[in-house]
């Protein structure tokens, strides 16, 4: 998580980022973006299709990969970690600039 918000901190940094809202807006479409990324491309397209890409002993599961609701589905408990992290990097970002 640390990780996380400090490359957010970073990128809103580089965004020109001043206040608390600029920060939260840019730590939200961060996090949006890597969702998107890991659940369209890495999930719907790369695990679902390409069969060395799976974890070892699932290859021959195309039939749960192939579930493409699951995976948006599953990330919706993490929506309050996404807005607590955008929280703290409004706050820092309000902090440092």
């Amino acid at each position: 998580m640390l990780v996380a918000l400090a490359a957010m901190l970073g990128l809103s940094e580089l965004a020109v980022a001043h206040s608390f809202f600029d920060g939260f807006i840019a730590a939200l479409c961060y996090a949006f973006a890597i969702f998107a990324v890991d659940t369209f491309v890495i999930d719907w397209i790369f695990f679902a299709r390409v069969k060395r890409w799976r974890l070892p002993g699932t290859e021959q599961m195309d039939k749960e990969y192939a579930q493409k609701w699951f995976h948006v589905k599953d990330c919706f408990p993490m929506v309050p970690v996404f807005l607590i992290a955008a929280a703290l990097n409004g706050l820092l970002v309000m902090l440092i600039g």
